[in-house]
């Protein structure tokens, strides 16, 4: 009874250090997106649609500097 009990628990034990590696691994990954995107038109026309298709991904406005013609998004 007492060894399987024993192995059991053994097999239990390695079963979750497996999952532990494997969550801390993804947990760990870099999930930075690189986007490029062509140029029609003005850029006012440019800008617009980038915002919108930022902020229809949970993006938001932080700021906006009109003197260095920045736009700051948070998200």
């Amino acid at each position: 009874m007492t060894e399987t009990v024993t192995y059991s628990t053994l097999f239990l034990t390695l079963l979750l250090m497996v999952g532990l590696f494997f969550f801390l691994r993804a947990a760990t990954k870099d999930r930075t997106e690189t986007l490029v995107l062509p140029v029609s038109g003005s850029a006012e026309s440019s800008l617009e649609t980038l915002t919108t298709y930022l902020q229809g991904r949970a993006y938001q406005v932080h700021r906006v500097d009109a003197d260095q013609a920045t736009l700051t998004l948070q998200g």
